[in-house]
């Protein structure tokens, strides 16, 4: 499904939807499976840690693509192959222009506070992003709020989106524990992470060590 998520800062809307992307690569594929559309450099670096992070057993590769790095290193570690894309959306949009980034197999697009994509003015590329990627794709929105931009890219580049407001007291994250003295380097410890999953059709469950 095409899913629209509602939801503001602090819900766990990020670690939720990289899990899901996580779960539905193909590890044994070095093509770039996912796509996820960010308005900041800063954000696009933060989401690349995580998703190395959480998928460092899976031995999944990401790459940030981000204005400012030079372009001729981007398009070299995309021939490379990566499974999972973090961009911004200008520089995400000239890659796919010059077929830097083969999107044949992303199965998988999302965009991340789209509300504020769409306040920077990144219509025009957030339109080509979406017409060079694969038709039978799952598209995520998330985002804090929604104005009228990001209800007509919904009606035209999503398919009977599945819609998912998280309210502020509806915390998404079950059996939080406070350790005391922890040590990372010795405990692991087990979250289940329940809400949004049904829309997702995923059981997640996230491992923080």
């Amino acid at each position: 499904y095409d899913v629209i998520v509602q939801a503001q800062s602090g819900t766990g809307k990020t670690i939720t939807f990289i899990i899901a992307v996580l779960q539905k690569l193909n590890v044994d594929s070095k093509d770039c499976q996912a796509l996820i559309l960010v308005p900041t450099r800063e954000l696009a670096q933060g989401i690349h840690k995580v998703v190395l992070t959480l998928g460092e057993h899976m031995n999944v590769t990401c790459h940030a693509c981000i204005g400012g790095v030079n372009l001729r290193e981007d398009m070299k570690r995309l021939e490379a192959g990566v499974q999972v894309v973090v961009g911004t959306p200008g520089r995400t949009y000239d890659i796919l222009k010059r077929s830097a980034l083969r999107s044949e197999n992303i199965k998988m697009f999302v965009l991340d506070e789209a509300d504020e994509l769409l306040s920077h003015g990144f219509n025009e590329q957030i339109y080509g992003v979406f017409t060079a990627l694969p038709e039978n794709g799952q598209v995520i929105v998330v985002s804090a709020t929604m104005p009228y931009d990001l209800l007509e890219i919904a009606a035209k580049f999503m398919n009977d989106p599945l819609k998912v407001l998280i309210k502020r007291e509806e915390r998404t994250l079950e059996g939080r524990v406070n350790i005391p003295n922890y040590d990372s380097k010795n405990f692991t410890s087990i979250v289940q992470l329940r809400s949004w999953s049904i829309y997702f059709r995923i059981k997640v469950y996230l491992y923080v060590h």
